[in-house]
């Protein structure tokens, strides 16, 4: 068995960290949706991003793409920054602070990064581009 911890390190390394993030992401808003449609509940999807993800240029269009073709609500997604960006600098901080008010003039979903802090991202549908 491989821990998430090495798991993830060796995806990255490979380069293989995106499409394994978006194959995950996708397959759980699927499912997720599916229990919404099923009356199962409105639960929430959190899902916790890798460093390379956040960093990512075109994280912001991945995960409004992967709303829309799923029909998952973002107002149940909750994206989790990892602890490691926000360690590296006081700029790391103000990067995310910057990323989730420049999201949240698009989007609906929650951004949750350590420490308790949270962002309620809310204003137009993510098909709205």
């Amino acid at each position: 068995m491989v821990s998430p911890q090495d798991f993830i390190g060796i995806a990255e390394e490979s380069g293989l960290i995106l499409p394994i993030g978006e194959w995950v992401l996708r397959a759980a808003c699927q499912q997720v949706k599916r229990w919404h449609d099923e009356g199962l509940g409105q639960v929430k999807l959190a899902v916790n991003l890798s460093t390379k993800q956040f960093r990512h240029s075109r994280l912001k269009e991945t995960l409004t793409g992967i709303l829309a073709e799923t029909g998952f609500e973002p107002r149940y997604l909750e994206v989790e920054i990892p602890e490691s960006v926000l360690m590296e600098s006081n700029a790391a901080v103000s990067e995310v602070l910057a990323t989730s008010r420049l999201w949240a003039s698009r989007s609906q979903w929650t951004i949750s990064v350590p420490a308790t802090l949270r962002f309620r991202i809310s204003s137009v549908s993510p098909s709205t581009r």
